[in-house]
Formats: structure tokens, sequence, C-alpha cells
């Protein structure tokens, strides 16, 4: 029985990564100069990171405290756009009906900038199917919504007439 010695390879230095060269405008297929960010840029990249660069920048306390930094309180904000990212409404928006939930809102809003609307009957009936669309899909997640329901069944959340 012959056994062969055994040889040690050398390991080879590995290649550094280089980006990929683009063709040339006229090179490239028509469909590729539609491609979001422009013709100039591949459909899809790699990004190679060293260890040092993926390392977070922002400490871990302050990404606590993102959301007070970055997200003022209220569903308005000061030039008037909606803030879904505040505590008041994030659960909803966020959450199963959050479609239904932001079509009520932006309706509620819309009707508390024109004071005409509370009587136009065709304004009310638009806010009660809206209305009757985030009850229907709230009672379909009950416990995701439950206090939305109460709010709204107990009548401490604002009515058409309440607000009117």
């Amino acid at each position: 029985m012959s056994s062969s010695p055994a040889t040690a390879t050398k390991a080879e230095p590995v290649a550094e990564q280089q980006p990929p060269v683009l063709p040339s405008e006229d090179q490239r297929p028509s469909w590729s100069k539609q491609i979001p960010g422009g013709p100039n840029r591949p459909a899809h990249a790699a990004t190679f990171l060293s260890r040092r660069d993926a390392y977070p920048t922002m400490s871990m306390t302050n990404y606590f405290d993102i959301d007070t930094k970055y997200s003022l309180p209220g569903f308005k904000r000061p030039d008037g756009s909606y803030n879904w990212h505040c505590g008041c409404v994030a659960k909803y928006v966020t959450g199963p009906c959050g479609l239904y939930f932001r079509k009520f809102m932006a309706q509620i809003d819309g009707l508390l900038k024109d004071d005409s609307a509370f009587d136009d009957p065709n304004a009310r009936r638009a806010f009660e199917d809206t209305h009757n669309d985030v009850m229907r899909c709230a009672k379909r997640y009950e416990a995701y919504y439950k206090s939305f329901i109460q709010d709204i069944e107990s009548g401490s959340a604002p009515s058409f007439d309440d607000v009117k």
C-alpha cells in the first residue's frame, strides 16, 4: 500500500473587487436607459463594506430617542402636511386597516377646513361611508384596534356632529 506525501499548497492572494465596467451609451440596450437612477448606473449594484464602514455611527441610546428628535408631536405639521409618525395615529395607520384609517383622517381634515361641508348631504354620506369602512375593518382586527373601537362606541371620540 503506497501513500503519497501530502503537499502543502500556498493560498493565493484574493484579488480586490473592482466595480463593474459599464458599456458606453450606444452599446446599452434601449430598455436600460429607462432604469431609475439614470443610464450610467447599473440595474443592480453590489456594495462592499469593510467591517469598519459597516459599524453604526449612532450610539444605541440615540436609536431610542430617534422618534422624539425627528417626529414632532401632533397629527399636523406646521406646514399643514400630515404627521403619520405621530404616536397619536402611528399605530392605526400602520396596522391592517391603515389605508381606511388614512382616508378617514384625511377626510376629517378636509371637512374641518371647509365649514360649508358640514351642511352638504353628499359630504355627510361620504364621511359616513368612510367611517363605516374603518369600523368594519377595525372590527375584523378587534385585538389590534381595541382602544379605537372603545373610543368610538363609548362616544368619547369626536363624531361628525361634534366637529360641527
